[in-house]
């Protein structure tokens, strides 16, 4: 998936960089790239987004 579609799921299909990634920074660069993916994942589920 190009990253383009995945930035505007993120930010014009919701609040999810901002108002995830930013907010949980500190604990989601601990992370391993797996975790992440699989985290982010879920949320997107969660706000019910589509890429």
């Amino acid at each position: 998936m190009d990253a383009e579609r995945v930035y505007q799921a993120f930010t014009e299909k919701s609040d999810i960089l901002n108002g995830y990634i930013v907010l949980e920074y500190e604990v989601l660069h601990t992370q391993s790239r797996e975790y992440i993916v699989d985290d982010l994942l879920d949320v997107m589920k969660e706000k019910e987004v589509e890429v």
